[in-house]
């Protein structure tokens, strides 16, 4: 049977909330950490065809931070020949994100976009309210979205949105979350959008909004506790999000941690030669051909 092989991949990444400075927490070089996804994807022969930047890219809006984190993409889309699609978080500083990360002229008002590569297009949405934590989506972005989807792409299309428009298993996530998602839904209902991808929560989870599927990818910088109840508790960790769109139409949503990288439990090459043993296994055993990725859902 012959190696099937994506017609477009995405590389999504989020929250990175780099700080002016560079280090969060002070300890988590955040740039460094998208460095290093982009490392990830390069040794694993991952060449994207766009990459996403969900969301809370500046930890407090600095333009100092958007400066720091712009040679790292530059030389990402460089090497990867791949399109750029930003869709601001509620961290983010829309005019400092403009000029100091995408190297335009200042300009206030959401940051939305249209990104066509091939038959796909990808559409950038900025879900972010000023000087709050939750987002909103106002009635000329939705008219707009609408005007947009009445024109269906080949490929069908692919939103991105910061605050994810599906219910949060952590109590507290609610109170900062996409407010009146229905609206959203009435408007890609029936459409051609096939993926909604978001941020915002730190952990990777996924639902549906109008019977789209929902994937929300981690945080580079850190990962948040799925069992806090009471509040948020972060956690070294984190990862990015690997999209691919085969041509049948099928779409696999890949998480890819940014921990644990030295430890390998196993390994398999597709002839399923070079075969390790688990660890704590006893003596080796023949494990499957076929590698359990860490997280995966299809669509």
């Amino acid at each position: 049977m012959p190696i099937r092989r994506p017609r477009y991949t995405i590389v999504q990444i989020s929250d990175p909330h780099v700080p002016a400075g560079g280090i969060l927490f002070d300890r988590v070089d955040a740039c460094a950490r998208v460095q290093a996804s982009v490392e990830m994807m390069a040794a694993a022969g991952c060449s994207p065809n766009v990459l996403v930047l969900s969301g809370d890219v500046a930890n407090q809006g600095e333009a100092e931070a958007y400066t720091l984190l712009r040679p790292v993409i530059e030389a990402a889309l460089e090497r990867f020949v791949a399109r750029l699609l930003v869709a601001p978080g509620n961290h983010d500083d829309v005019v400092h994100l403009r000029t100091e990360l995408l190297g335009r002229a200042p300009a206030g008002g959401p940051l939305d976009e249209v990104v066509r590569v091939g038959g796909l297009r990808l559409i950038g949405l900025d879900s972010s309210v000023p000087g709050e934590v939750h987002g909103e989506l106002d009635d000329a972005q939705l008219e707009a979205l609408a005007g947009e989807l009445t024109k269906p792409a080949a490929d069908g299309t692919v939103l991105v949105v910061h605050h994810p428009p599906i219910w949060s298993s952590t109590p507290m996530s609610e109170l900062v979350a996409l407010r009146e998602p229905h609206r959203l839904a009435a408007v890609i209902r029936g459409s051609d959008v096939r993926l909604v991808l978001s941020g915002h929560t730190h952990r990777v989870s996924a639902g549906t909004v109008a019977g789209i599927p929902v994937w929300v990818s981690p945080s580079t910088g850190s990962h948040a506790d799925v069992l806090a109840r009471d509040g948020f508790r972060g956690h070294a960790g984190g990862g990015f999000t690997r999209v691919d769109i085969l041509d049948d139409g099928e779409i696999v949503a890949t998480f890819v941690p940014l921990t644990g990288r030295d430890e390998i439990l196993y390994e398999i090459r597709a002839d399923g030669s070079e075969l390790r043993p688990a660890i704590n296994s006893g003596s080796p055993q023949r494990r499957p051909t076929s590698p359990r990725p860490d997280g995966e859902t299809r669509t």
